[in-house]
């Protein structure tokens, strides 16, 4: 049974009002001070603690998660949620099984872009820390992220959902993402519909999520060539022309899918500037931008 620490639901009382604030510095500035209230009461806590404190972290949770139409609330509760998870490892794997479920529950993605986003980079960071990691959960993410990130989408919120999901997944487990988005083309050409979004924010965040895949296809690239290589030093049975295959079919996905990108940003770039004079070649041009920076900005990666 798990000792009830009294000391903290004052503690969570004292932060709320402010963390509801609709006011960005005050929410931060709550957030900040919790955190440091909490490093210091219950950072080297023994484990009933911890189990106490993360089933009133739930209960809060759940609470002020219960209504998605008050965003003010929903916000408050991932606060909370970020501030325990960055304490420390107790708390991180305890809150992890605990409210993983309940947010990969949350649908309300459709109020506000900076709550979307929150949810979604704490929903992929709690599912790496229940011990499924990715395996199961992370491969029915992608197919929805992709179908959000679709042309057919209206809503502009569940179109950023979509494109920050499979940037999030990107970071958080780039060998499961690699996996999941192979054969590269056909991902491309999915997530090129967000490249000349007519928000500038979902653009923005398509370049975010390109650089993310792209240096995804280069770190895995490098590991098969350094494999490669440790197989070219010890083995006593390769041909010259069997390495050279392998070494060349080992880095075909980067170089097809800078190629892709490449192509479609020259081709945004491109575009007949008579026939398209309005905003909607405005967002193709600066889609085609952001590519081409994200393209120049992997190429210094990819040669260190």
């Amino acid at each position: 049974m798990s000792t009830v620490d009294t000391r903290f639901p004052a503690l969570l009382e004292q932060f709320t009002g402010d963390l509801q604030s609709p006011n960005e510095d005050t929410r931060r500035r709550a957030t900040d001070e919790l955190y440091e209230r909490i490093v210091a009461q219950y950072a080297d806590a023994p484990s009933d603690v911890v189990t106490s404190i993360a089933e009133q972290v739930q209960d809060f949770v759940r609470k002020k998660m219960s209504n998605p139409n008050d965003v003010n609330e929903n916000r408050a509760a991932l606060l909370v949620i970020l501030c325990f998870i960055c304490v420390g490892q107790n708390f991180y794997t305890e809150l992890s099984n605990k409210l993983e479920p309940t947010l990969r529950g949350y649908k309300q993605m459709s109020v506000d872009a900076n709550l979307c986003e929150l949810v979604v980079k704490l929903t992929c960071i709690l599912v790496k820390g229940c011990g499924r990691m990715s395996i199961d959960q992370f491969s029915h993410d992608v197919p929805k992220a992709i179908e959000r990130i679709s042309r057919d989408e209206k809503h502009e919120t569940r179109r950023y959902s979509g494109i920050t999901i499979l940037r999030e997944i990107a970071l958080v487990a780039p060998s499961r993402y690699y996996h999941l988005i192979t054969p590269v083309e056909q991902f491309f050409e999915q997530l090129f519909a967000t490249m000349t979004d007519p928000k500038q924010y979902i653009r923005e965040a398509f370049a975010e999520t390109m650089h993310a895949t792209l240096i995804v296809l280069i770190d895995r690239e490098r590991e098969e060539q350094k494999n490669n290589n440790s197989e070219i030093t010890t083995g006593k049975d390769l041909t010259s022309s069997t390495i050279s295959h392998a070494i060349s079919t080992e880095s075909n996905t980067f170089i097809k899918a800078y190629n892709m990108a490449y192509t479609e940003a020259m081709r945004c770039l491109t575009v007949d500037t008579i026939k398209n004079k309005n905003a909607q070649r405005e967002d193709r041009i600066h889609g085609g931008l952001l590519l081409l920076n994200e393209l120049l900005r992997v190429s210094d990666v990819k040669f260190e």
